[in-house]
């Protein structure tokens, strides 16, 4: 993965931030102080991540622009749908290494497939299942071209206990 990954969260609420720093924190707390449930959930382990919340979709879109391999949720709800789904697609035209995920409120899990069509690679429904979020994460920085290492590094890099 490379040295410093980057969330872009869109939205108004901090409805998703908060559970999304709690999911990736998850991996770094106490095993005393973590539930028997979160060990089965899968981790974006020792991720170097920044997490940018925009408020509007000019920010999003500037904040794309310093950093065009994020990871982005667009936070969808009733109140700004039309905005959400513009924003969708302008990101999936205009950067195509990044990946979007939407963050929807349940009421508007009937709009899946049509964020989907206009680019979303996930969409989820509730902060409290974060995993396609975080998997997608995993797979997305996991594909983006890793810097040339000399072979110390390389071998260091495969190491499964690093």
């Amino acid at each position: 993965m490379p040295a410093r990954s980057s969330f872009i969260i869109f939205g108004r609420s901090t409805d998703w931030v908060v559970p999304l720093r709690l999911a990736l924190g998850r991996g770094r707390s106490d095993p005393a102080e973590r539930q028997e449930s979160d060990f089965a959930r899968p981790l974006v382990a020792g991720l170097d991540y920044r997490l940018i919340e925009t408020r509007t979709p000019d920010d999003c879109l500037a904040a794309l622009a310093r950093e065009s391999r994020a990871l982005v949720g667009i936070e969808l709800t009733a109140a700004n749908a039309d905005r959400a789904l513009a924003l969708i697609r302008t990101v999936a035209e205009q950067f195509s290494g990044a990946r979007i995920v939407v963050l929807a409120a349940r009421e508007m899990a009937d709009h899946e497939g049509l964020a989907r069509e206009l680019g979303a690679a996930g969409f989820v429904t509730s902060p409290r299942h974060l995993d396609e979020f975080l998997l997608i994460a995993r797979r997305h920085w996991g594909s983006l071209p890793q810097p040339d290492l000399g072979a110390a590094e390389s071998a260091w890099a495969t190491l499964p206990w690093k």
